[in-house]
This record gives structure tokens, sequence and C-alpha cells, in this order.
């Protein structure tokens, strides 16, 4: 080794001559060559080469060396070109294009309004607060537009939640039954974002996480709770995760349990709710001799209440009630309602010095005696006993029904949960599980309106308290006899819309669990004029 060294700092740079000297690539290949046919360090001769090895000229080596060398340059450049394209460019999230969701509400003049939630500053994310305690965390850099380009600045949230099957009905959510599985729904949820009113969509490396507020009756188990979002593209409701759920508060309910009612009030609110399932009592044929028939002139058709008799009816009244002066003067109008079973309260008024008479009789519907009424009486007679004992059997039912359904609710209430989940997308997100709607849960149903008159319903919708269900079922207008699927043993709600986009809701009788054929009588709901109306009509 040396003793010293001279080290030198700062040289002075390079000459572009200097540069270019030592630039000869072709006197560098010579070089090599030459070092390549020099004898080894240890002294030995080079082995030569076999025959059979085919040697290469030099040209041929040298500018093939260089040629491979452009072309893996020229293919590191187009891999960087196209790095740096795709960096300027990023990536369009056409999938999440595909999937921009808006809900057809069923009542037009109601609709379930977004609330507006604001992200300040986009580049570094923020956690949002919705009225309810619900919370959205956004990310730094979480949002980008419909070129996948990275969205900078205020971005706009428009979120909903929907806490109940009021929410949902009025805002239209996709629940058919059957095609969407009757999806159970703890808490529901629709998310949008927006810049300068153009949609902007979530990076696909990025999720926003969710701790979505939602109610639960106190015993409603959570532990196998799922998420599920939306597909507009396959009307679907896909899986994406386990729900975790906190229960975070239980309300507590007290009742009374003197309210429930003694057995004859239970009874006669059974027989209340089971009255349209009622059957009707076959018309005793002929006339008894307490009753007169009162012949007159009536068009079962200007009296809808009549429709379910035959045009050759005629009507008895008990003599005590009328006289000859009854029938001796020429009556101005008459009016017939329903007062009973099988039983009428006929009003006839008339002026007579210019001052107004009224008269009412209860009449009675009677069939004239032959041997072809007598028979078909003792057949219906028949029918009806039958029908009449499962009614009663119904009636017991229902009171059962209603001491199981106070007993569950005595001290109970619901439960306040934090369902907390991530989503990679916007749109229609829900906490819930899958509830298969069996077929034996399938009965037949018809529709009549509050006259008794045949309905024709399109679209029915059904709530279940017990199981915090909604869905609607589809039907052809044509069709009079229809089929629906529901728990008749839980709390439900059935609703309609007519043609004329009137809300139409059912009594609800409790229908045994064997009878396959029902028909439900739809009332109008009067004084709809504000979402409030529509709550009060629709709430349990």
């Amino acid at each position: 080794m040396k003793d010293k060294y001279n080290i030198k700092i700062n040289p002075p740079e390079l000459s572009s001559e200097q540069i270019s000297k030592h630039q000869n690539f072709d006197a560098l290949f010579a070089q090599f060559q030459d070092a390549a046919q020099t004898t080894p360090d240890d002294g030995s001769l080079k082995e030569p080469a076999p025959d059979n090895v085919r040697k290469f000229p030099a040209w041929m080596v040298k500018y093939g060396t260089g040629a491979f060398i452009a072309v893996a340059a020229s293919l590191l450049l187009v891999f960087m070109l196209k790095q740096m394209v795709a960096s300027v460019e990023g990536v369009v999230p056409a999938h999440q294009i595909d999937e921009l969701l808006a809900l057809q509400a069923p009542l037009s003049d109601f609709q379930l309004s977004f609330g507006n939630l604001t992200v300040q500053n986009a580049e570094e994310g923020e956690t949002l607060e919705y009225h309810s305690g619900s919370k959205i965390i956004v990310p730094a850099s979480a949002f980008v537009d419909e070129k996948g380009l990275p969205v900078k600045g205020k971005v706009d949230i428009q979120y909903r939640e929907f806490n109940d099957h009021v929410d949902m009905f009025l805002a239209g959510v996709p629940k058919e039954l059957d095609k969407h599985q009757n999806l159970q729904s703890v808490a529901m949820m629709e998310i949008k974002g927006s810049q300068n009113g153009n949609p902007v969509f979530l990076n696909t490396d990025k999720t926003l996480d969710v701790e979505l507020r939602g109610k639960v009756i106190s015993n409603f188990p959570t532990n196998d709770l799922d998420v599920f979002v939306y597909s507009t593209k396959k009307d679907a409701w896909d899986y994406k995760a386990d729900d975790v759920v906190e229960v975070i508060a239980k309300d507590q309910v007290f009742i009374d349990s003197s309210s429930l009612g003694s057995d004859a009030e239970l009874l006669a609110k059974a027989k209340a709710s089971l009255a349209s399932s009622k059957p009707l009592e076959p018309i005793k044929v002929g006339v008894p001799e307490n009753m007169q028939v009162f012949d007159f002139d009536i068009n079962i058709a200007d009296f809808p209440a009549l429709a379910k008799y035959d045009q050759n009816v005629q009507f008895i009244v008990e003599k005590s009630q009328v006289n000859d002066q009854t029938f001796a003067p020429e009556w101005n109008s008459m009016d017939m309602k329903e007062n009973g079973e099988n039983k009428f309260l006929l009003v006839l008024s008339r002026e007579e010095n210019g001052e107004k008479i009224i008269e009412e009789f209860d009449v009675y519907p009677a069939i004239i005696a032959t041997d072809l009424s007598e028979n078909q009486y003792r057949k219906d007679l028949e029918k009806y006993n039958a029908k009449f004992t499962q009614w009663n059997a119904d009636v017991q039912a229902a009171v059962s029904q209603m001491k199981m359904e106070f007993n569950n609710n005595l001290n109970s209430g619901w439960a306040q949960i934090v369902n907390k989940f991530s989503i990679h997308r916007f749109g229609l997100w829900n906490c819930g599980q899958k509830v298969e709607m069996m077929d034996e849960l399938q009965i037949n149903a018809n529709f009549v309106n509050e006259y008794g008159e045949d309905l024709a319903v399109d679209k029915l919708f059904i709530s279940n308290k017990n199981k915090q269900l909604y869905y609607f079922s589809q039907f052809n207008l044509n069709d009079q006899t229809t089929t629906v699927k529901y728990h008749p043993k839980d709390n439900n709600l059935i609703w309609a819309i007519d043609e004329n986009n009137q809300l139409l809701v059912a009594d609800m009788p409790n229908v045994p669990a064997d009878d396959k054929q029902f028909t439900f009588q739809m009332k109008p709901a009067a004084f709809v004029k504000s979402e409030e109306d529509i709550r009060n009509v629709l709430t349990f």
C-alpha cells in the first residue's frame, strides 16, 4: 500500500471534449473482445470452443447487443408513460356510474327529503355527523369525478335515513316480495355525493366508515345481521359484510297489567276485528207471521249495500211498525242503510202543508218460499254453520293472540343500536337479514271497497312490526284473485294505492294460518294532506 495519498477536493468539471473522448462505443467493444481472448490469471490456456458451437460474427454481437438495449429502453419508456397517463387520467369509476340511483316515490306529492352534509376539504377528509347521531367518516382524498380524477375542495353529501316502514314507503325503496327476498331492516340509509351539481364517486382504493343509528324491539336478536347494498343494474340487494352492532340504550316501556281488559272486552274487540270475515247467514225462506211484505219499487244498483242480494229478493217489515196510512201517501224520497246483519234502516220522507215528514222502519230481506228456494236454503245453511264454527274459533284465537302480544310487550320497549360497517360506493345501504317467506304463508286474496264491491289493486304494501319487515307485492289489475304472503299471527299493516293515487288501508283481522282464501276490505284514508297525516294512518 502507498504511504501517502493525494486526495483532491472539488475537482473541476469535465469539458464537453473530455466527455466526448470517452464516448467511443467501438473502442470500448474492441477492448471487451481483447479481454475475452487473453490468458486467464491462473496461467492456464483457454480451452478451444467445440466445433458444434456456432460462433457469431463480431459485427452481429456488436449491433445485436445495441439493438437489445434500445428495445429494452423503449419498453421501459412506454411503461413509464402509461404510469404517468394513469396518474393523470385516473381510474374511471364505471361500475359506480352504472349504479347511480334515483328512487321513485309512490306518492309524488310526498317526498322523503335528503339532509345536506358538507366535506369542507376533500383532500383532508372529515367526520360528518347527522342529526340522528349517525356518523360518516370520510378519509383524505376519498372522492373522484366521472373521469377518475381526484376531487379537491368542498364536496356536498346528500344523506337520508329510513327509520321505519313509512320512510321506506314514501321514498319508494325497492322491497318487492320474492324478488328482493323480503329483506328485513333495522337501519337503512341512502347517500350521494356531488360538487358544483355534478356527481362524485368514491376512489377505488378508499372506503367510508359508517356508524348508522337504528332501533329494534328490545328482545330482537342482533347477532346475525348483515349489510346489503342495492344494485340498480341487477335490481337486487347484494350482501357485502357482517353487521357489527352495538346496543347503546334500551327504552323500557312499563305497561299496567290491568290495561289488557276483561275477557268480554277482548272478545268484543276480536269480533270487531274479524267482522269483515264473518260469514253471512242465509236468508230464511218465507215470511214470518209477524212480518209483512213491504212492497216498493227499488233498484238494488242504487244502493251498494244491497249488492250482495239477488234482484228478486223482497223486503219485509214488522206489522207493528206500519199501518194502512203508511202506504197511503206518496213519498218524495227514500234511503236505505245497512243496520246490522240482514237488516236495513228504511227512511222515507215527504212534504205535507210545508212540513217535512220522515218515517223510519227496520226492514229485512226475504225470499219467497218455493221448493227450489227451500232446497237452496238448506244447502246454504249447512255451509254457513261450518264457516260460522270456524269463525268462532278464529275469534277465540284472536283473543289468545292479543293476550300473548300483551304479555310480550309487558315491560319491554325499543333498543337503540349503532350499525358499524364500511361502504365502497354511494347508494342505498341496509342492515338486516333476508327472511324467507315460505309457501305456507301464501294465501289467495281478493279486495273489496268499503261497500263490498270488488276492488282492483296493482300494488299492495305490507309491514310486519314483530319482524321489522316491509315489502310490497305487485299484481295484475285484471286478476280478481291474487296471492299474498304474510305472517297472519303477527302485528301487520296492509295498505295500497288505487288508480286515482288514493291511499287505501285494509281492515286487519287475524286471519287463521290454515285459511288460504281471504277478502281484505280496503278503506280510503281520510284527510291525507301531509307526511304527518300519512304517518298517523300507517303507524301501528
